[in-house]
């Protein structure tokens, strides 16, 4: 073999590389690009279309929801791993899991009625299989990813969590925190920081529509847990309703007033 053909050999490996790394890195990024949105009732043809799902994934992956279940997100990981979120068709008592299903198959199960929450009389596993799907989002870093659930109760409440894969591939159902008419916002840089906003415990029983202060927790999860780094209350007041409407949000997550 000639240098020249040597040489025209090792240029093309490395254009090809260039060409593969691009395409991974294209893949990735139409994986992970920043979404928030409803949850469907029901995820039907049209909005699995919108999650990037098609027909047979989603019928493939309703084989792997228990029956008599209503199977409501599916979020794609990879080529091969989803999340999934299934429900009752029972608004009053819709008794959330996620799963994380892999070639067809379960890996995990969390239920939640099964979440850690504050501990208070009215907190009872029924009041938690009451927490009905709200919004979803879907962000990553360079070798992260994340997924965020809001569930709320009607005006009891709500509570968040958090689908984390690491660098390895590695998959981690987080919770995050309850509240009573709030919010997470997301950094909109970097999505492992997310801050948890709470009524302060000074306003909680204030009116449903009453301006308030907010309990605001910093986490970081780029350890695949719930790290507080932060805690603080707001200074000024804050209106409820809204937070409630549109629980997460992307932000530049810094200080809060």
């Amino acid at each position: 073999m000639s240098c020249q053909e040597v040489h025209h050999g090792r240029l093309l490996g490395i254009l090809l590389a260039i060409v593969l790394g691009s395409a991974c890195s294209l893949a990735q990024q139409a994986i992970c690009s920043s979404t928030i949105g409803e949850v469907p009732r029901v995820l039907g043809s049209s909005a699995g279309q919108k999650l990037g799902l098609t027909t047979t994934e989603l019928a493939q992956l309703r084989k792997v929801v228990p029956k008599g279940r209503l199977l409501r997100l599916a979020v794609r990981l990879s080529e091969d791993q989803y999340v999934l979120l299934y429900e009752n068709d029972n608004f009053f008592s819709p008794d959330a899991n996620l799963l994380l299903a892999r070639d067809g198959s379960v890996d995990t199960k969390f239920a939640m009625s099964s979440l850690p929450l504050k501990p208070r009389e009215d907190l009872d596993v029924e009041w938690r299989k009451s927490f009905d799907a709200f919004e979803y989002a879907h962000s990553c870093t360079n070798d992260m990813q994340f997924i965020f659930l809001s569930f709320q109760a009607g005006n009891a409440g709500g509570t968040f969590v958090a689908v984390v894969q690491d660098a390895k591939g590695k998959v981690s159902i987080v919770p995050l925190g309850d509240v009573a008419q709030g919010r997470l916002l997301i950094s909109d840089s970097n999505p492992s920081l997310v801050q948890l906003w709470d009524v302060a415990s000074k306003d909680s029983t204030l009116c449903t529509g009453c301006p308030k202060h907010y309990a605001v927790t910093d986490i970081d999860l780029s350890s695949g847990t719930r790290s507080v780094k932060a805690e603080k209350t707001t200074k000024r007041t804050y209106d409820g309703d809204e937070f409630q409407n549109h629980p997460l949000r992307f932000a530049a997550v810094g200080p809060a007033n």
